[in-house]
């Protein structure tokens, strides 16, 4: 599916030399072991004033760019399909973070000698 990136940056890279060498409009996005690069539709458009666009199949990572629908929506006419995985991309640090507050849950409370004064 076409995915439109609403947000328009210029994509920049390390040259060998240290140096940023702008590579024109676009934003580059990465999942697990994807990367997206969404780049102007038209490519003449060297100002970035076209949807900056991209292909993306995987239906999890479809799913995750659903869920943030101030930055990303379905290109041209295109509606997001109905059936979508329930995504947990980008939501397992703060799960861990949970998991870790659970486990340290006894480990504040100071052990008496047992008997109710």
């Amino acid at each position: 599916m076409k995915i439109e990136c609403t947000i328009k940056r210029e994509l920049e890279r390390k040259g060998d030399n240290g140096r940023i060498l702008k590579d024109g409009p676009g934003t580059v996005i990465t999942m697990g072991e994807a990367t997206y690069v969404f780049k102007p539709e038209d490519p003449a458009d060297k100002e970035g004033t076209t949807p900056h666009v991209c292909d993306v199949n995987d239906p999890d990572h479809i799913a995750r760019f659903k869920e943030i629908p101030e930055s990303f929506k379905p290109a041209g006419n295109a509606k997001w399909p109905k059936a979508l995985p329930k995504t947990t991309i980008g939501k397992v640090e703060e799960q861990a973070e949970d998991e870790k507050d659970d486990d340290d849950f006894g480990a504040h409370v100071s052990e008496g000698d047992g008997d109710v004064k």
